[in-house]
């Protein structure tokens, strides 16, 4: 996958893309990061997906995080990353705190996801953070040695089977340290993490929805699973017998599947054809833009005009029906395959910790984000 630089307006984030076919979007956890979805996974996924993975504002090469922020902003974040990305609509992954983020993502614009797999998160009140990882985590940075750190969070990430295989370990410290991840911003993702409440709302959901959550997950307790898929219409629930926390990470093989099956096996055979159809739509439409970009004509004009105006059209005739979709949804609980066309805090003390991999400890003042160009897309 190549590396490059995505401008969502306010911001840049970083990612990696890769792969062809429809769109899927990877949404990380806290202290997360592009390259924690490891080697094998996303390249799984890149057979019969185009794979985009981001890091979230503050971590790798996005721009700094200096203001506290909620998931909903990150939710924002997401929608500006699929916008930017060029498509108008996309499968969501997102886990742990990203799972937190996928769920704001398809509640604050259902337009932009397709379907949506939710892994190792969490959903608010009635669910629960109280599993043993956080507080041994912690315990370990209070040590303020970084290999200390890594090891818990190596410890109370993965299961036990997974530990124990040989390199484990060092492929899990490497990883974890490949990119930036300051302090400061993990506690701003932790301070965001314990205000996110969906739960009120999530009987709304409208995108057909997969959860999958490992038996064994000291971070967020299994039981946050099942919490979860009595909120969420319709929703499928896969547990993994055995597995920690980053499930990807130890299952890659079983988790691309299940999450290609979910992603292209939803809806009915023509269902698929009308999004489709959709999605050509648009296609020939930019394409026409594209070409009269620089015609200054006035038949050009013209036509750029008309060309403008169908587009409007076709998205106004998505969006309605699946506003429709939605509604027969929640009525029937019947999957929704019709992706609608895009729409044209104070800290608090003792946050919880969900981190993926273990935040590096930095010295106080925290070094700047090195300045980076975008790459192209491989």
């Amino acid at each position: 996958m190549a590396d490059a630089l995505l401008d969502i307006g306010p911001r840049r984030l970083s990612h990696e893309r890769g792969g062809s076919g429809e769109p899927m979007l990877l949404v990380q956890g806290m202290s997360g990061h592009r390259r924690t979805w490891g080697e094998r996974f996303p390249r799984l996924l890149a057979a019969e997906f185009d794979v985009l993975a981001y890091d979230h504002r503050g971590i790798g090469g996005s721009d700094r995080a200096d203001e506290p922020f909620t998931i909903a902003d990150l939710a924002d974040d997401a929608a500006g990353v699929i916008r930017a990305a060029g498509w108008s609509s996309a499968h969501v992954l997102g886990v742990s705190m990203g799972g937190m983020v996928a769920q704001e993502l398809a509640l604050r614009h259902p337009g932009l996801v397709r379907t949506l797999t939710l892994g190792c998160t969490y959903g608010g009140p009635g669910g629960s953070l109280d599993g043993p990882g956080p507080g041994r985590l912690l315990a370990a940075m209070a040590t303020r040695d970084p290999d200390v750190v890594t090891r818990a969070a190596f410890e109370v990430n993965l299961s036990a089977a997974y530990r124990a295989g040989e390199g484990a370990y060092e492929l899990f410290r490497d990883t974890a340290l490949a990119l930036r991840v300051p302090v400061p911003v993990v506690v701003m993702q932790a301070q965001a993490a314990a205000r996110h409440d969906a739960v009120a709302r999530l009987g709304s959901l409208a995108a057909p929805t997969l959860l999958v959550h490992g038996t064994e997950d000291e971070m967020v307790p299994v039981a946050n699973a099942t919490h979860l898929a009595g909120l969420i219409p319709a929703a499928r629930l896969e547990l993994l017998p055995g597995v920690g926390h980053l499930f990807w990470w130890e299952r890659p093989e079983l988790t691309a599947t299940l999450v290609r099956d979910h992603a292209l096996g939803t809806g009915r055979p023509s269902e698929r054809r009308v999004a489709g159809a959709f999605d050509a739509a648009e296609a020939t439409l930019r394409s026409v833009l594209a070409d009269l970009d620089g015609n200054g004509s006035d038949a050009a004009d013209d036509l750029r005009r008309l060309v403008l105006a169908v587009s409007d059209s076709v998205a106004t005739i998505r969006g309605d029906l699946a506003d429709l979709r939605a509604e027969v949804r929640r009525a029937t609980a019947e999957p929704d395959p019709i992706p609608a066309a895009p729409p044209t805090a104070a800290p608090t003390a003792d946050p919880p910790v969900d981190p993926l991999v273990p935040p590096p400890v930095v010295p106080p003042a925290d070094p700047p984000v090195p300045p980076s160009s975008g790459a192209s897309r491989g």
